[in-house]
This record gives structure tokens, C-alpha cells and sequence, in this order.
């Protein structure tokens, strides 16, 4: 396998989990089928269009506008811990919120948005595509990835605290990743070419955020015994 391929395959990869991760917060939540179809197909579109986007704007003005959303990506951090012990909290009193709340988990964020265009970057510097093409790509994987794990979740049948434990775990990792960008984008270039793809830098935040989640559903299942 070429290390371009070992790159495209990385990228995908980390869209899918941000795709569990949008899923979760549907699965996990009360609200219809029909509304996660509805975020899937926004999620869609909205890659479309940044795929688009990356065509017309260069890379030093978009990796400007990524360093800016660090300030949100902080907030967003912190809402999403809030809002986990609040709908846990609530449903502990007999009040179920996730209708709400899964909102921040679920819904575009700059965290899912500024993943998507370094997706749609990467694969537009390793693959001979338009950036419609690409954005096309990048958003069915993300849009599959939502609806499949979604149902995963909602079969589970978990109680919206399950949801709440998922929004702190997440918040938290969140505010590593904030700790850890301005370092990191300083080492790093946006646009990406064969002989200098790091692939540990890819798979190991990758394996992080899997790890935080996986304790998360554990220490869930254990509260539940």
C-alpha cells in the first residue's frame, strides 16, 4: 500500500470517528430517526461546500481562519461538559433533556467544521479530484458514519445519562485538544505531500479519542450494574 493511500485512508478514518461521534449524540438522545437523517444530510452538504471553498481561497487565509476558531473550540469545550452534567442531572430528577442537548454534541461545531476542510485539504493535495469531488467524499463518509452509528447507540438502549457522560468525557478531550493546537500548528503544515505525511501524529490522536470514549461507556456500564 503507497503512503498516499495509507493518507487517504487516515483521513477518512478520522472523519468517520467525528461521524460516531455526531451519531452518538443522536443515538443517545430522544430525538426521530428522521432528525438524524436530517443532520447526516447537513453534514453533507456543508463538506460540499467547504470542498468547494478550498478551490477558491488559499491555504494560508483558511489556516488563519482555523486558528482563530480555537477560541470556540474551547467554548465549545466547555459547553459540552456543562451541558453533559446538566442532562445527566436532569435525568436523574426524572427530566429528560437530551432533545435539547444533544445539539452541541450533534450539530456543526468548529471542531467538525475545521476537521472537515483539513480532510478535504489533504485529500486535494494526495488525489487528482475537483474540490466538489472531494467534498462529496468526505461528506458520505462523515453522513454514513452518523446514521449507522446512531442506530448502533439507539439499539443500545442506554438512558440519556449515557448521553451526559459522553458530552463530559468529550468536553474534556476537547480542552486537551485546545491545549495541545497552537503547539502543534506550529510544526505542522496544512497542505500535506508524501514525503513528509507523519503518520503517528494521525493515528495517535485518533487512538486518544477512541480510548477517552471507550472510558467513558465504561465507567457508564459500571454505574449501571
Amino acid at each position: 500500500m503507497s503512503l498516499i493511500s495509507v493518507a487517504v485512508i487516515g483521513v477518512l478514518t478520522s472523519i468517520a470517528v467525528f461521524g460516531i461521534k455526531t451519531g452518538a449524540g443522536c443515538g443517545l438522545s430522544s430525538i426521530r430517526k428522521r432528525d438524524t437523517l436530517y443532520v447526516a444530510a447537513g453534514y453533507l452538504v456543508i463538506s460540499i461546500f467547504i470542498g468547494y471553498l478550498i478551490t477558491l481561497f488559499s491555504i494560508d487565509l483558511m489556516e488563519g481562519l482555523l486558528n482563530l476558531g480555537l477560541a470556540f473550540h474551547t467554548m465549545l469545550a466547555l459547553a459540552l461538559i456543562a451541558a453533559g452534567v446538566y442532562t445527566t442531572r436532569k435525568w436523574n430528577s426524572g427530566c429528560d433533556v437530551t432533545k435539547r442537548t444533544f445539539a452541541i454534541l450533534s450539530l456543526p461545531c468548529p471542531v467538525c467544521l475545521a476537521a472537515i476542510f483539513i480532510a478535504c485539504s489533504i485529500l486535494a493535495s494526495n488525489i487528482g479530484l475537483g474540490g466538489i469531488a472531494i467534498g462529496i467524499i468526505v461528506g458520505v463518509t462523515f453522513s454514513v458514519f452518523v446514521i449507522i452509528s446512531s442506530l448502533f447507540f439507539r439499539r443500545l438502549g442506554k438512558t440519556p445519562a449515557a448521553l451526559g457522560d459522553a458530552m463530559i468525557f468529550i468536553g474534556l478531550f476537547y480542552i486537551l485538544g485546545a491545549l495541545l493546537m497552537p503547539a502543534y500548528m506550529k510544526t505542522k503544515q496544512l497542505e500535506i505531500t508524501p514525503g513528509n505525511f507523519d503518520l503517528a501524529g494521525t493515528v495517535v490522536p485518533l487512538i486518544a479519542l477512541l480510548f477517552i470514549i471507550a472510558i467513558g461507556f465504561a465507567i457508564d456500564r459500571a454505574e449501571g450494574r
